[in-house]
């Protein structure tokens, strides 16, 4: 593929190499991406290196769990009422550890640039979580670095083709994405969407989680509002960060994965999962609202 891209930009004519190009890039998708991600939900590829995700698949089947995201609403005293319960978080939830003895049961991360500013801060601490997922951006950023800054992980394949916001040369600046944003029962073959807190949803039905809480998943975005959220300083050495932060994108982000969590719930109801929003206000209103006190209330009965 790269051969026939070099010699089309070498003979033909500027305008038609765009046009040939744009019509590759899905015929190249299709045979490094598609029919890889297709092998492995056959189970064809038994040396993949997501191979050891199969040891998750319906590792917690029936059970109860909470996928903590980092949104404005989620406090302190929130995680320190799931201590015994099986978790998830992201992110920048790392930045809590020295305030509560809390830590999540797993622990996701997919976003290069979060991941390069989490390491600068010196608190990417990760001890003490019993499994620890990881994409393949951060994985090559890990290789790239020549230091393990991150152990015992385990990868899988963020999928986000056609998925991202979309840029536009108006006001807007941004528009979500035209396509309809796939879930996936297997993150072993792959996990799509660009939001973490998605992906995680994804893995959490992949162990079997037929009860799934959603907390800090406020699904509006203010730089600087949310807990804990990386010191991301004013950016203006860092393209990559001005970007993240323009609050054009972030009101399109918030947009996206409400597109997103559509279709996890189509997903999830017809596969007799059932998801909750134990958020404290936000934006999500996918999912059925719970209060988060009320639910773990017969747990605290019992002591």
């Amino acid at each position: 593929m790269i051969i026939i891209k070099s010699i089309a930009k070498r003979i033909l004519p500027e305008p038609i190499y765009r046009v040939v190009h744009s019509a590759l890039v899905p015929v190249k998708r299709l045979i490094t991406v598609e029919m890889f991600v297709f092998l492995r939900a056959k189970n064809a590829l038994p040396f993949s290196k997501y191979r050891n995700l199969k040891k998750y698949r319906d590792i917690h089947k029936g059970k109860r769990c909470f996928i903590v995201a980092t949104g404005p609403s989620l406090t302190i005293g929130d995680v320190e009422k799931l201590k015994d319960e099986i978790t998830f978080s992201m992110n920048s939830i790392v930045l809590s550890f020295a305030d509560t003895s809390w830590r999540p049961t797993y622990y996701a991360i997919q976003d290069s640039v979060a991941c390069s500013v989490l390491k600068k801060t010196g608190r990417f601490d990760l001890s003490g979580i019993s499994g620890v997922f990881i994409s393949t951006r951060i994985e090559k950023a890990i290789k790239a670095a020549g230091e393990a800054f991150i152990c015992g992980y385990n990868v899988f394949l963020n999928d986000s083709y056609r998925q991202f916001i979309v840029e536009v040369e108006d006001s807007r600046k941004y528009v979500a994405s035209p396509y309809k944003i796939k879930f996936s029962g297997n993150v072993y073959a792959a996990a799509y969407g660009s939001n973490i807190a998605y992906s995680v949803l994804q893995m959490a039905v992949f162990m079997g989680f037929s009860e799934i809480y959603l907390l800090g998943c406020d699904c509006h975005f203010e730089t600087g509002k949310q807990l804990h959220i990386v010191d991301y300083g004013d950016g203006d050495d860092d393209e990559a960060v001005r970007k993240k932060l323009d609050p054009l994108r972030l009101a399109v982000v918030a947009e996206n994965l409400l597109l997103a969590y559509r279709s996890a719930k189509e997903y999830a109801d017809a596969h007799g999962v059932k998801i909750y929003n134990a958020t404290r206000g936000g934006a999500l209103e996918v999912f059925e609202r719970v209060d988060l006190d009320e639910v773990l209330a017969p747990r605290m009965k019992n002591y």
